[in-house]
């Protein structure tokens, strides 16, 4: 019998490049910060492609672009 990933889809007939459920996705950034299981492991076990990791990881993460330095008061 095949052994099945916790976070799989039950039909098994996910789409390719179909988007993450929000459960997928924070699952992804749990086991991101658990920091026991690679990026290709997560993948594997949430039914995605590492670059998805990669790509979820990244959109939690805010760039410095859109961090707003610290106001200093007038002198």
């Amino acid at each position: 019998m095949m052994e099945r990933s916790i976070l799989g889809e039950i039909s098994g007939n996910r789409r390719k490049h179909a988007d993450l459920t929000p459960e997928q996705r924070s699952a992804i950034i749990a086991m991101v910060d658990a920091g026991l299981m690679s990026k290709r492991a997560i993948a594997r076990e949430v039914g995605c492609s590492p670059s998805t990791v990669d790509y979820t990881i990244d959109q939690g993460t805010p760039s410095k672009s859109t961090v707003k330095p610290a106001l200093r008061g007038s002198k």
